[in-house]
């Protein structure tokens, strides 16, 4: 989606010019569509108003924990209220609901406190119905209270009889089985996720799952029943088939597309109209990752740019596959083209969302819905003369079908296959259909931003304390992450700028926090970019220092230090040779504002992407005409923080 260029600066690939200074004055921010646990705080920029309606946003560091989230049904009770569970009532436990951070998404966990003598269950389920090949989960989040060596016996039995189990150390993640598997994610404020599974060789129904509190060395090993006085904290409890599809697509024949599984080795990374960026989503491919394809010009983009079948007889029979899936509220399609040296042969443009032809021609299509919202698309095509050269396209295309992809269409595409074959060459392989069922998202602080469809390309940050230790911020558009987790300098005045976009939700995270993220101003909109470069003469704002101080020196002429009174920073800009219709239709608006509002500032943002300031006017810009041809001259003064 864009350059990452430095920790402060994202710079659009769209730019023609990284040295064309930007300004960003839009806000499309208020206080109304800012989500997150907060509360109005100080603005620590004394004596100037925030355009972000007096907007300063400060979170508590409690709310940094993140959520877990489980795909499939649970048929665990009450799997996010500890209370609900067995271990409540238990003889041998005693229970408190505690508040404190954890990764479940909600604000307190279960106490267990082992006071009995014999078995404790912390949750069972009991009396359940599975066919053979199915695969049962048991996870749960738990922290020692005051031992390193408990954890957890898991255990899955039909009736009375044993089918397998596992025991779990709940500080190291060690753990001994018996016909079962274990996963451990080691997740904030001290807390582990255990999942355990069990797949079942024949039809169970009495099926019967245990989590009991056991005492658990750090290798895995059982030490018996905890001692009495053990504690430990649990949350977010599951029971239940997975749901999550993993399995995934092959190809019989010779497959010429290449990379077949790797998007970012597509020629379409090549192609400027478009881009191919590579994620890891799950999907049905067997590989972890997907590409997301966007339209980025008006003109074709063309994901394989024609590979070639070698040649191709009468009668033969030629394919083009691909899986895809729509991103957020995008809705694309392919365009599958066929052609040789002799020209065009046939085409179809299929829907990415439900796979129905929306226009070109009827050829013969196989369509496979498979897990995570994922389609695979197959097209045949009968050669009806012969060429030496048969080739394939696939092309983002409009759901309309009536031309090239609107521009920022987006596109998930994975598993591409183009080549001759008698049949339709994709093998769907299942695999084991039940994997994890966590979603672990430790996301941290996020500010939801809404902005309505409207088009966007920057977000400024001013006056914070994101500079922390540990800490990075990430941002996404409708869910897609367009800039990674980055560390945030000690700068001021922060812009990311992305490639154009119109989301209807902008979500900044920061990851990490050991302080309260504090931000004194939050900017988004589209920058305004100069129509000239700036080059010999500009003193960059975060150069142009200003500090006012009185300095002591005592009696005899020694040096006490000094008291600034007050510091800023400051610049001046001049542009020259600017088209008349330019500075009226998009400078002077900015001139104009009444009341005029700060802006942020970045003279040269390629180049020298960490000299950004969040600047205001001072005085009066001024405009003369220059040249007998109309293009005038302006320059105007800034001041502000860096």
């Amino acid at each position: 989606m864009a350059l990452i260029i430095s920790n402060n600066l994202v710079v659009s690939q769209q730019q023609e010019t990284g040295k064309a200074g930007l300004i960003g004055y839009q806000n499309l921010l208020n206080v109304n569509n800012v989500t997150a646990s907060s509360e109005l705080a100080t603005n620590p920029i004394t004596n100037v108003a925030n355009p972000a309606t007096a907007y300063t946003w400060e979170s508590a560091i409690a709310d940094y924990a993140g959520a877990t989230s489980y795909t499939g049904t649970n048929l665990m009770s009450s799997p996010f209220d500890p209370s609900g569970w067995t271990g409540a009532t238990d003889p041998d436990l005693s229970y408190q609901s505690v508040t404190e951070q954890n990764p479940s998404g909600e604000s307190f966990v279960g106490e267990f406190e082992y006071i009995g003598s014999s078995f404790a269950n912390i949750a069972a389920e009991l009396n359940n119905s599975f066919v053979s090949g199915e695969t049962v989960y048991l996870s749960i989040l738990a922290k020692p209270v005051n031992s390193n060596n408990l954890g957890f016996r898991f255990r899955f039995q039909d009736g009375a009889v044993i089918l397998g189990e596992a025991f779990v150390n709940s500080t190291t993640g060690g753990n001994t089985t018996d016909n079962a598997l274990v996963n451990t994610t080691f997740l904030s404020n001290g807390y582990i996720l255990i999942e355990v599974k069990y797949k079942l060789i024949s039809d169970v129904s009495d099926f019967d799952t245990f989590m009991q509190f056991y005492k658990v060395d750090s290798a895995g090993n059982s030490l018996a029943f905890p001692d009495i006085g053990d504690k430990i904290k649990c949350q977010a409890a599951y029971f239940g088939l997975s749901g999550r599809y993993q399995g995934s697509v092959r190809y019989s024949g010779a497959n010429l597309m290449p990379s077949p599984f790797d998007p970012s080795g597509w020629s379409g990374v090549l192609d400027s109209d478009g881009t191919i960026t590579s994620v890891t989503v799950q999907n049905p491919s067997g590989a972890p990752n997907a590409g997301i394809a966007e339209q980025v010009t008006s003109n074709q983009f063309n994901l394989n740019n024609g590979s070639t079948a070698g040649p191709a007889s009468v009668g033969e029979k030629v394919y083009l596959c691909i899986l895809c899936k729509p991103v957020g509220a995008y809705d694309s399609a392919i365009r599958f083209r066929f052609a040789d040296d002799q020209g065009f042969i046939a085409d179809t443009v299929l829907s990415g969302s439900t796979g129905q032809r929306v226009s070109g021609g009827t050829l013969n299509t196989n369509v496979s819905q498979l897990g995570g919202g994922f389609l695979l698309l197959e097209v045949e095509v009968s050669i009806n003369r012969t060429d030496p050269n048969t080739y394939g396209q696939l092309i983002l295309w409009s759901n309309d079908g009536s031309g090239v992809a609107p521009i920022g269409s987006q596109l998930y595409v994975q598993a591409a296959y183009f080549g001759k074959n008698t049949s339709f060459p994709a093998v769907i392989d299942p695999a084991d259909p039940n994997q994890w069922p966590a979603n672990i998202d430790e996301s941290g602080i996020k500010i939801d931003i809404s902005t309505a469809g409207q088009t966007i390309d920057y977000l400024g940050i001013a006056r914070h304390n994101l500079n922390q230790a540990g800490l990075s911020v990430s941002l996404k558009f409708d869910g897609i992450t367009v800039l990674q987790n980055q560390a945030v300098s000690d700068i001021q005045a922060v812009m990311l700028l992305v490639n154009e976009a119109s989301p209807d939700n902008v979500q900044l995270i920061i990851n990490g926090a050991t302080n309260a993220p504090q931000i004194g101003v939050i900017y988004i909109g589209k920058a305004l970019q100069l129509e000239r470069n700036i080059y010999v003469g500009h003193t960059p704002v975060t150069y142009g220092r200003n500090r006012k101080t009185v300095n002591g020196v005592s009696e005899n002429g020694q040096y006490l230090g000094e008291i600034v009174v007050r510091q800023n920073n400051s610049t001046s800009v001049n542009l020259q040779n600017l088209t008349p219709d330019w500075y009226r239709s998009f400078l002077d608006p900015f001139f104009k504002l009444t009341p005029r509002v700060p802006c942020f500032w970045a003279w040269r943002p390629q180049d020298y992407p960490a000299e950004v300031g969040y600047c205001w006017i001072e005085g009066e810009p001024s405009m003369s005409n220059q040249r007998s041809n109309g293009m005038v001259e302006c320059s105007w003064n800034f001041k502000g923080i860096a």
